[in-house]
């Protein structure tokens, strides 16, 4: 045990000696607290198990470290090895003690989940390589887990390759004010690799020693209050939501009031789908019996019965209709104003809740190209339906869809109707292509550029009625069969094209600056005069 782990657990004992010994004895016939415990102590106030977000930029083993923690294959169930959404565990790590593990994305796109993750941890488990150090999302997780007052425990993996340099980390994050408690600071910092099981237990000795110095209680004899983490809607069972059991007891047939809908929680299941009869704080479950799916963040609370959760979400609903009714009104003026805006709008279908908002938040981000709006007109989870491909008719709408199945007789219905279908398994595609898309909808820039000048030195009228004008090139170039401006005194007379270029009586593609050259003008126009500036240019068409 390094010097931290023995700061920590003397400052442990002496604090919470007593919680520590009720946790354990309350928990050592079971995993959780059974129901008979909880009837026999009413009001109870007890230590829980910490809420873990596992946090690191893509690839530097975050993901690896939980499945050595949980001993599992996660990484090779993820699709382009991204970890997509926030999945939740909770482990036994030593007997008596247990942590809810949050396994958040690490890739850029998902700032807005992470800092979800954020809000509702108690401690973040940092990880990053030992090879390649601190990320520009390194430093946005320390940012932020400093503005929310959230404690970090850094965790460097892969020690055991050859070119990995824990100590430059250690110096880099001392920088952020994350000084490692053997050079005088107090951030725990454990040097481990996931792939060798190297310091594993270590590390978990550290978390939970620094939640016995937390304190971290909840109360397991009063009504169930959370957030939710990820909702889909499964074919089979319907809407499905995972939740984060944050205070009290949720036990089968409560009712919920769940953001804007309602549950009469007909199943309980654990990470491992095995049913449970209740639920207490720091446990993530999955429920069943919602009549929507519910949004990812969205929080829920216990109510008397089923008509009073019904009536709580009508009302929410209606309010929210009358807000928007109200806020369109307004725009109605405008709207008008902004026809000129071009609009790409698209229709977005998930796989899950937590996708759906982390592609809604990616694409705000490009919506800010003058000239043009991206409109999403509807979004929701689930497959594609007739009736998607009909609202993508009529308003000429592009369909994204994200990691979901396309039925034969749906892309049938789509080529029938026009109806453009983008698929999409890796959430970073989908705004790089959706700003190409803007792009090239927008009106390209016309450009003029000019050439070159040459003053008009003689006139030469001849037997054909046509008109020379000996020129002398004074800048750039002049070319044939392009576009001049006649200037006299730095004042447009008129615009033209030229319709021939000599030089000694041959005709020449271009004159550079410096030579002499004949020139001949489309319509003959009369009122040329010496000194006169023929400035030669060329309309260009720059995409945007």
């Amino acid at each position: 045990m390094n010097n931290t782990s023995k700061k920590i657990q003397n400052v442990a004992i002496k604090k919470n000696n007593k919680n520590s010994i009720n946790r354990s004895n309350m928990l050592k016939k079971n995993k959780h607290i059974d129901q008979c415990t909880i009837k026999k102590n009413k009001n109870l106030n007890t230590l829980r198990p910490p809420i873990v977000s596992i946090m690191g930029h893509v690839d530097h083993g975050k993901t690896s470290l939980l499945d050595a923690i949980r001993n599992s294959n996660v990484v090779s169930s993820e699709y382009g090895e991204i970890t997509q959404h926030i999945k939740a565990y909770k482990v036994e790590v030593m007997k008596g003690s247990s942590i809810t593990f949050l396994d958040t994305p690490g890739h850029e796109i998902f700032v807005t989940m992470r800092s979800r993750g954020i809000k509702i941890t108690d401690i973040i488990l940092l990880v990053i390589s030992a090879t390649e150090g601190l990320k520009a999302q390194t430093i946005e997780i320390i940012n932020q887990a400093k503005s929310e007052n959230v404690p970090i425990i850094i965790a460097i993996n892969k020690i055991d390759l050859p070119n990995a340099d824990p100590q430059k980390i250690m110096h880099d994050l001392s920088k952020y004010g994350l000084i490692y408690e053997s050079w005088g600071g107090d951030t725990i910092i454990i040097n481990i690799s996931a792939k060798n099981k190297i310091n594993i237990n270590l590390l978990l000795e550290m978390i939970i020693l620094k939640a016995d110095m937390m304190e971290l209680k909840a109360n397991y004899d009063t009504q169930a209050t959370g957030i939710v983490l990820e909702a889909q809607l499964d074919k089979h069972v319907g809407p499905v939501a995972t939740l984060l059991i944050q205070d009290g007891t949720l036990k089968l047939s409560d009712n919920l009031v769940i953001g804007q809908t309602y549950a009469k929680v007909r199943a309980i299941l654990n990470e491992h789908n095995q049913k449970l009869q209740i639920a207490l704080p720091s446990t993530p479950i999955k429920i069943y019996g919602i009549n929507e799916v519910p949004q990812v963040g969205d929080k829920f609370s216990i109510v008397a019965d089923e008509v009073e959760a019904k009536k709580i979400v009508d009302n929410k609903k209606e309010e929210i209709i009358m807000y928007h009714h109200g806020i369109d009104t307004q725009k109605i003026s405008t709207s008008i104003l902004e026809k000129s805006v071009k609009e790409l709008k698209i229709i977005i279908k998930t796989d899950v809740k937590g996708t759906l908002e982390a592609l809604i938040g990616d694409l705000k981000a490009i919506n800010k190209m003058p000239g043009i709006n991206l409109k999403i007109i509807s979004k929701s989870v689930g497959l594609i339906t007739k009736s998607d491909i009909d609202l993508a008719s009529v308003s000429n709408a592009l369909i994204i869809a994200f990691n979901i199945h396309l039925d034969k007789l749906i892309l049938k219905l789509a080529k029938l109707k026009k109806v453009d279908i983008k698929l999409y398994k890796l959430l970073p595609e989908v705004a790089l292509n959706i700003k190409t898309l803007m792009t090239n909808m927008l009106d390209p820039i016309i450009e003029t550029r000019v050439l070159g000048r040459a003053s008009v030195k003689k006139i030469f009228k001849l037997s054909n009625s046509k008109i020379i004008y000996g020129c002398y090139v004074i800048n750039g170039k002049i070319r044939n069969n392009s576009k001049i401006k006649l200037l006299r005194n730095n004042k447009l007379v008129c615009e033209s094209n030229i319709s021939s270029l000599k030089r000694f009586k041959e005709d020449i593609h271009e004159v550079e600056v410096g030579y002499e050259c004949g020139i001949s003008i489309n319509n003959n126009i009369k009122d040329i005069q010496i000194n006169d500036i023929i400035e030669n240019f060329v309309i260009e068409t720059i995409k945007n």
